[in-house]
């Protein structure tokens, strides 16, 4: 057995905390394990001659180093699970009468036994991570301890480095009786970005407000604000506030906005550096809660964090008798102006500290302020109010913020009623928000999780309106002046900056549609309803919808994915949203090439016309398959609109046509699946493959794949599993595929970086997940497990699910909780549904799919609806499989559940199984293909066909003398790159390479928007038969393709003619096959 080394050292690894110091402790615990094997019980001089009371718990902390000294990447270890033979590691204790507490029947936080083995084998500890364990302690009671022991599995392959800190016995928590309280607004923020245990931020709000208010650890950055462990004074763990600001931030990557500081000092005349000005403070006096955020920091200074819908509240207490707030902020502070308001001290300006976002007026209000030291000058402000402190009484400062005008601000800051008011209603709204979920038989960290998640669920997306005196809300547009190039749709005319009404803000819809969207569907319809239509708004202020809201459209992400959240609300029946404007603001999505790349569809021309993206547009492959998705969607919205017209009106029969088009193009992911590779791949502008398939390396991240790989790519298709299945050969095809990703392991390695400049966050996270690769600590990933359920394999569907809630969401009580980015609530519904037995695999199909609950009992509470209670009949059994399942009394045998079940109020009753037990493996999700019936896309017939210009039709329409000729042959060269003006009366024919059989649909491409007149014919056995013929269709975007039904003809068509009867410029024609 090695002898170990036991001395005191930081981590030089730590990937999510500052290097060098402890968790706790400036200096923690190392111990140095040497290469050997068998256990090491290595004596820690800790906790000696402590008496255990009823009630009090053990904790402690450690970091197991990863790749060991002197390596610099995993491909050097003789095995990649040598990386963490670091977690065989648990704390014991030897106990005064001789036993150790490993030899008592206790368990930590998670259910895991106090035994090194069994530690690594729960595979709940990460490398280069501090890790939280605590154990109740109760069976040990009365008895003293006599040592305490660092207990270490030695490694054949590696020495082993191990930190330890954080060891102590003190009660253990009680779960709060109000579920407001069970809140942890910092899990997620032990983060930075080199890996992700959430990335989120200790936002102070009211659901669905206009902003947060959050503590600030860096006032500099405008990214990740708040730190656990990662900010603070050189020596000291503890992190200290710089600030407490006014926050719009959507994530870190996506940046801070909006963001106006205040920091309490316990000196006169502070020094307003924000290093300098830092008051260190301990997280076990911090308390996060979803409307309150407070603090006893260094110097005495207490301060509580609040916030309502457009206002931040701050109160501060100062125990020596002296106070002040300083003021500060990123980016430009000009129209500044300070004066007096009896005992306060009011100052208002304009801030800017993100371009190409509106700006913020500001109004700050500051109570019992005696004089103060700020400058004005210039753009900055800067300096410190003195205040009132000696009577040891609060000081309230109110901060009110509008992108409308000052008088806005000023109006927020007076109509909140102060900070106590603000801390009243802020806990009975979140009460209301948090009651739509109550859960029984639950674990105090499941308790924990539920409410935080719900709390990051019910925080987005926001609200870019803002209250205004004369009654309703009005808001500002972030598309208009607020920009250098004004990103409007031209064709569309003027739009005003300003306008009213619902209009929403702070939302990744790439990432949300998944789970979050849905969440909010079920427990809150009105709210989701009014929050999707919000979004709509963007549309009709901007003329495009955005990728990702921030205020207004960023570049970030593939997909027009709020077509899918929209198809999902509408076919659930969520109210408030306009149909007809959602169903436009996805067809403009889907038919529109955008003139900016941060809204529409990234290279739409030519994909809209050759079934794929290339490789000419990054991520071409991974564009392609949510171009099918939210085309499905898209089908659904028009769908639902068709049905509110009269059969055979003219605007059904365009419905209809839309509607055929848009489903057969939800089939397109067949266009980029390999049967040779056996997996999605990109495609180059020349239709081959990107890489052949004797070269292929699955393991390398991007190129095609969006922030994964092609394993993590390769089932994205989740509204057509059964489509999905048949290009594997069926379900035993794909059933092989699953396996394969479960069981292959992701490594993270540098030489699988692919087109990344290096290895990627997401890189790593997906390796420490240790499921293959199955990277759950991303979203493109949460959907894989499910799709088990299209192969039958209901079973291994649920275990894998299982697996990961057990494992991964571990950390909560240190600020973790997450595997990965926590985006905009995805990640915490996606734990929400996983616990209570529902998920939304398949979009816009109105159905669910069951999974066992991982709690006794689950009432959800829908805003303005029916209650649906979530039963377990046997929870003694601790059961894992579904083993028998009863819907309002009577027995259900299919994995799938409608929508309208729920809807309804619903009573589900399962019964579990401690194993597999096949229960309704006949069963299979709802496909998309088997609701629609088609097996192919539309074909376009013109490929390599021969255009000509025909004489003119009508007398005087001859081209004149030395007018160029037109390249008519670009209407049918795929790309859409050429405008091609016809002539009234000016026929174009299309001379097809053979006789084809022709369908009923067609597609025609404009170059600018217009009203477009025409005549179409088809060419049958020599004679020219009119398929089509109409006046006056609008067009109203530019570039825009429209999709139109014409007459069939009988037999083969070998010839197209189209006549325009208006002057008409063209980009793309296609006709297609039946």
């Amino acid at each position: 057995m090695p002898d170990a080394v036991l001395d005191r050292h930081g981590p030089t690894t730590a990937l999510a905390a500052r290097n060098g110091i402890g968790l706790v402790s400036p200096v923690p615990w190392r111990v140095r394990v040497p290469c050997g094997e068998g256990l090491v019980r290595v004596p820690v001089p800790e906790l000696a001659d402590r008496r255990i009371e009823q009630g009090d718990e053990l904790r402690w902390a450690v970091l197991p180093q990863g790749l060991p000294d002197g390596v610099t990447g995993v491909e050097e270890l003789p095995a990649l699970d040598v990386l963490w033979h670091g977690t065989a590691t648990s704390l014991d204790l030897v106990l005064d009468d001789g036993t150790r507490l490993s030899e008592l029947d206790v368990t930590d936080q998670y259910g895991g036994r106090l035994d090194a083995d069994d530690q690594a084998a729960d595979r709940r500890t990460w490398v280069d991570q501090w890790n939280l364990r605590r154990v109740r302690l109760d069976p040990a009671a009365g008895r003293t301890v006599t040592a305490t022991e660092l207990v270490v599995r030695a490694s054949p392959d590696r020495e082993l480095v191990v930190h330890l800190d954080a060891v102590g016995i003190g009660p253990a928590p009680v779960l709060p009786a109000d579920p407001v309280d069970r809140v942890r607004t910092t899990r997620g923020t032990h983060a930075s970005g080199r890996f992700s245990r959430g990335n989120t931020a200790p936002l102070v709000a009211v659901p669905q407000g206009r902003l947060f208010a959050t503590p600030v650890t860096d006032a500099d950055s405008p990214k990740w604000v708040y730190s656990w462990h990662e900010h603070g004074r050189d020596g000291d763990p503890r992190p200290a506030l710089q600030a407490l600001a006014t926050s719009h931030l959507p994530s870190p990557w996506m940046g801070e906005r909006g963001a106006f500081q205040v920091m309490p000092s316990p000196l006169p005349h502070p020094d307003p550096d924000r290093r300098v000005r830092a008051l260190p403070f301990d997280h076990a006096d911090e308390v996060d809660r979803p409307h309150r955020w407070s603090a006893r920091l260094d110097g005495g200074v207490e301060v509580t964090l609040t916030a309502g819908d457009c206002v931040m509240g701050v109160r501060s207490t100062f125990a020596g008798g002296v106070g002040s707030y300083v003021l500060d902020h990123r980016g430009t502070f000009t129209e500044a102006s300070v004066e007096r308001d009896g005992d306060a001290l009011v100052v208002r300006g304009l801030l800017d500290d993100t371009p190409g976002t509106p700006p913020h007026h500001v109004h700050v209000r500051i109570e019992r302020a005696l004089d103060h030291d700020l400058s004005t000058t210039g753009d900055v402000l800067r300096g410190s109010v003195r205040v009132e402190a000696t009577d040891g009484a609060p000081v309230d400062v109110l901060v009110g913020l509008s992108t409308l005008d000052l008088d806005t601000a000023a109006y927020a800051v007076e109509r909140c009623g102060g900070v106590d008011a603000l801390l009243s209603d802020g806990a009975r709204r979140w009460s209301e928000a948090l009651g739509t979920v109550e859960v029984e038989g639950a674990s105090h960290d499941q308790q924990v999780a539920l409410a935080s998640g719900l709390y990051r669920l019910f925080l987005h997306p926001t609200r870019q309106d803002e209250p205004v005196r004369d009654g309703g809300t009005r808001w500002r547009s972030p598309y208009g002046s607020v920009l250098d190039q004004p990103l409007r749709a031209e064709e569309l005319g003027e739009r005003p900056e300003t306008g009213e009404g619902h209009y929403s803000a702070t939302n990744g819809f790439w990432d949300t549609y998944r789970t979050a969207w849905p969440l909010l569907g079920l427990l809150a319809p009105p709210v989701a309803g009014a929050a999707a239509q919000g979004f709509v708004a963007h549309h009709l202020d901007s003329g495009w919808m955005p990728r990702w809201s921030a205020p207004g459209a960023e570049d970030c992400m593939t997909g027009t994915t709020s077509d899918t959240v929209l198809g999902d609300l509408v076919v659930k029946d969520v109210p408030g949203i306009d149909l007809a404007q959602a169903y436009d603001s996805a067809l403009v999505g889907a038919s529109v090439p955008a003139p900016d790349e941060k809204v529409g569809r990234k290279g739409l021309h030519p994909a809209l016309f050759r079934g794929f993206v290339d490789t000419d547009t990054e991520e071409g492959m991974s564009w392609t398959l949510d171009a099918a998705l939210n085309d499905w969607s898209a089908s659904r919205l028009g769908a639902r609109l068709a049905g509110q017209h009269p059969e055979g009106s003219p605007e059904r029969e365009r419905l209809e046509a839309e509607v055929e088009w848009l489903t057969r193009r939800s089939l397109l992911y067949r266009e980029v699946f390999s049967p040779d590779h056996g997996m999605f791949v990109g495609r180059l502008p020349d239709g081959t493959w990107r890489v052949p398939a004797e070269e292929f390396e699955p393991d390398e991240w991007g190129h095609d794949y969006t922030e994964t790989n092609a394993w993590g790519t390769a089932v994205t298709v989740p509204h057509d599993g059964a489509g999905l299945a048949a290009l594997h050969g069926g379900g035993a095809g794909l059933s092989a595929l699953l396996d394969r990703i479960l069981t292959r392991p992701e490594t993270g390695a540098l030489q699988f970086h692919g087109h990344y400049p290096g290895i990627i966050h997401e890189m790593t996270e997906a390796r420490d997940c240790r499921m293959g690769m199955l990277a759950l600590s991303n979203q493109p990933a949460h959907h894989i497990p499910f799709m088990l359920m299209h192969t039958g394999r209901h079973d291994d569907a649920h275990a894998v699910v299982g697996e990961a809630l057990e494992r991964l969401f571990v950390g909560s009580d240190l600020g973790q909780g997450y595997p990965g980015d926590e985006d905009n609530g995805e990640m915490s519904a996606w734990w929400i549904f996983a616990t209570l037995g529902l998920y939304p695999l398949v979009p816009s199909t109105g159905s669910w799919v069951l999974l066992p609950p991982r709690v006794t009992r689950s009432v959800i509470r829908p805003v303005e609806g029916e209650p649906v209670t979530i039963t377990v009949l046997n929870p003694e059994e601790g059961g894992r499989y579904l083993r028998r399942v009863w819907v309002d009394g009577a027995e259900w045998h299919s994995i799938s559940l409608p929508n309208d079940v729920l809807a309804r109020g619903a009573q589900i009753e399962v019964e579990l199984s401690p194993t597999p037990c096949g229960w309704g493996a006949d069963s299979r999700p709802v496909s998309a293909s088997e609701l629609h019936g088609w097996t192919e896309p539309l074909r376009d017939v013109t490929g390599g066909a021969r255009v000509r210009q025909d004489a003119p039709s009508t007398a005087g329409q001859a081209r004149a003398a030395g007018e160029p000729e037109v390249a008519v042959e670009g209407l049918v060269d795929d790309t859409a790159s050429t405008a091609v003006p016809l002539g009234a009366g000016q026929p174009v024919v299309v001379e097809l390479t053979a006789p084809t059989a022709v369908g009923d649909l067609i597609t025609l491409s404009v170059d600018r928007a217009q009203t477009a007149s025409w005549r179409l014919e088809h060419r049958v056995a020599g004679e020219w038969v009119v398929v089509d013929e109409r006046e006056g269709e609008e067009f109203p975007r530019h570039r825009q393709t429209r999709v139109f039904r014409v007459r069939p003809v009988a037999g083969p068509v070998d010839a197209v003619r189209l006549t325009p009867t208006a002057p008409l410029t063209l980009r793309q024609l296609e006709v297609f096959a039946p």
